[in-house]
């Protein structure tokens, strides 16, 4: 039995207490990698908590702002126009906004070409019937509603950004029912 230090035993060996050269580099490099993907994730973390919280803002300044226009619009004859265009006030004075205010059209020639491919033909010939009226109704409610889009825009790096809400109001006197 031998109990003696094996340092002592070996001839060539150093038995140091401490870690080797290549120990330490390795360790650094790994340090560094890590450090390096950790601070690549903060940042885009950070990035992406900006874009969401300037989005968020936009989303908020365009519902305000479609609100207004609905209230300005409501109970009046809404007429199509040039668009609007202005900026918020303070804290958002790089938001600017554009209000449309459109002819909304819809086609409902399909419903009738449906009820005719369809075979739902009927002694009184209700898709005739139903083939006739269609532009008319087409027709009022291209005059009783309005599309109107609120753009909320706002400087982003080298160009800008830019979210849109649409609502559509509907004019009740212009159909006659009110």
């Amino acid at each position: 039995m031998h109990s003696g230090n094996l340092c002592h035993t070996r001839k060539n060996s150093s038995c140091g207490t401490g870690f080797t050269l290549i120990e330490i580099m390795i360790a650094l490099g790994i340090l560094a990698l890590s450090l390096g993907a950790i601070f690549t994730s903060q940042s885009n973390a950070i990035r992406t908590s900006f874009r969401t919280e300037q989005l968020n803002t936009a989303l908020f300044l365009a519902q305000m702002k479609m609100e207004e226009t609905l209230l300005e619009q409501s109970g009046q004859e809404v007429a199509s126009g040039p668009d609007q265009t202005g900026s918020f006030e303070e804290p958002y004075e790089t938001y600017k906004w554009k209000v449309s205010i459109q002819d909304f059209s819809y086609d409902l020639s399909f419903l009738g070409q449906q009820a005719v491919q369809g075979g739902e033909q009927t002694e009184g010939g209700q898709s005739q019937a139903l083939t006739a009226i269609l532009p008319k109704i087409t027709e009022a409610i291209g005059r009783a509603v309005k599309e109107i889009t609120v753009t909320v825009s706002w400087p982003a790096g080298e160009g800008e950004k830019s979210y849109s809400v649409t609502s559509h109001l509907l004019n009740f006197k212009t159909l006659g029912i009110l």
